[in-house]
């Protein structure tokens, strides 16, 4: 027995024509999921190395502002060096606004797939019942047949016991 909307019943000659979409629609929500939590461990392996980059430049700041106080050539290559590691900071940042915006877009293609399966399934359920409805339609108009049938047989046989005795 399938389970189905309504519990455990038996679904046995239903076919349901959108099987190969549905499993396809599977396959695409889960590689979806599976790109979206590559993209988020890439972002939070980015965010990791940032933060160690800043700690860095903090550090490399306090040593070169100390170097710049006794030598003004060295004040002076400290300051290049710190603008250069604030090109770094400003190109990790795009970096990782870039990476925040690629993972918001994988967010969205996740669940409109995920969207589009939850209709495929509504679409599948709705199509369980209505085969469900019309077997039990079927079957009680078979009950229905076989209780005439046995009416009408038990008056042919009562009619025959009547003309029998007398």
């Amino acid at each position: 027995m399938k389970r189905g909307p309504v519990g455990a019943v038996d679904l046995r000659g239903f076919r349901w024509r959108l099987l190969p979409a549905e499993r396809r629609l599977e396959a695409e929500v889960e590689s979806a999921r599976l790109a979206l939590a590559r993209l988020q461990m890439q972002s939070c392996d980015l965010d990791q190395a940032e933060r160690r980059r800043s700690a860095q430049q903090i550090e490399q700041q306090a040593l070169a502002l100390a170097s710049a106080r006794h030598d003004v050539f060295a004040g002076a290559q400290a300051m290049r060096y710190l603008a250069h590691l604030e090109g770094e900071r400003i190109a990790a940042a795009a970096a990782s606004l870039a990476m925040q915006q690629r993972v918001a877009e994988a967010r969205e293609a996740c669940a409109q797939r995920q969207r589009q399966l939850e209709s495929v399934q509504l679409l599948r359920d709705a199509a369980q019942r209505e085969h469900l409805q019309a077997r039990l339609r079927h079957e009680c108009r078979e009950a229905d047949a076989a209780w005439l049938a046995l009416t009408q047989l038990r008056r042919c046989a009562q009619l025959r016991k009547g003309r029998e005795s007398e």
